[in-house]
């Protein structure tokens, strides 16, 4: 991954478009901390868990098991917890 890869866009909670930077997975969190991915053109959120018959596998909710290219913490909406 190249620091000219493209970030992704979102509305914040005053309609203002936010811009985050994708990450490189070998820095994403394994200790179980939830995160957005990219898997290809699909982005998802997940998590690094523990198997006990595969091995750890990154685990996305609503797509199973998935092996991103890349990651960006889940961003903090203010006012929220």
């Amino acid at each position: 991954m190249s620091d000219e890869d493209e970030g992704l866009g979102y509305h914040g909670p005053k309609h203002e478009v936010v811009y985050v930077r994708w990450h490189s997975m070998d820095t994403a969190p394994k200790d179980g901390t939830m995160v957005v991915v990219r898997v290809g053109t699909y982005v998802y959120v997940a998590r690094w868990i523990p198997s006990q018959f595969r091995g750890p596998e990154w685990k996305a909710f609503n797509a199973g098991i998935v092996e991103p290219d890349a990651w960006f913490p889940i961003p903090q909406i203010e006012g929220t917890k």
